[in-house]
């Protein structure tokens, strides 16, 4: 399409290219609408609000704030979230997945987490990727991008179930507490 009102003269702002040469208009496909992941994101986000809240906290959600006030973990849930939720993912969002796996390999030192975080970063890895590029595993590689965050799941999973445990544990030994006074 162009453009002869743009300032610098004709503009070319966008090219079709190998279509027929009798086609005289394009129609809409006739496809349903991909939104994405939206169902991976959503019960990603209820299984991690489930695993912070106990359920028996007299303000709802009282667990989940407490995780949710660890800058790193917010920070993670949202970028995981992002991921699950994009219908597309460009190579250059992988960059976003260095805050959750620093996070987990450097921070919370919990097995799950940890191995999750180096197995993401492996397979998000140059070498990983020029083989694949080597060997012509287009597809494969496009199956790991695409995947590559699922591997950080368990990692930011466990930590929500661990802060759920530690606001039940912390409310128990405080009714305790209160319950032994005259």
């Amino acid at each position: 399409m162009e453009d002869p009102d743009a300032p610098g003269g004709t503009f070319v702002h966008w090219t079709l290219y190998s279509l027929p040469p009798g086609t005289g208009r394009l129609a809409a496909p006739q496809a349903p609408l991909f939104l994405g992941n939206a169902g991976t994101a959503t019960r990603f986000l209820t299984a991690a609000v489930a695993l912070c809240d106990a359920g028996r906290s007299p303000a709802p959600f009282t667990a989940m704030r407490g995780a949710f006030s660890d800058p790193w973990f917010a920070a993670s849930v949202g970028i995981l979230l992002t991921f699950a939720s994009s219908p597309l993912v460009w190579p250059h969002y992988h960059v976003l997945l260095l805050v959750p796996i620093a996070w987990l390999v450097l921070g919370e030192r919990r097995p799950l987490g940890f191995w999750g975080a180096v197995l993401c970063f492996a397979v998000l890895s140059r070498p990983v990727i020029d083989t694949l590029l080597h060997f012509e595993m287009y597809r494969t590689l496009q199956w790991l991008s695409l995947l590559s965050w699922l591997a950080l799941l368990p990692g930011v999973l466990a930590y929500a179930r661990e802060a759920r445990y530690a606001r039940t544990a912390s409310r128990s030994t405080l009714s305790s507490t209160n319950s032994g006074r005259p």
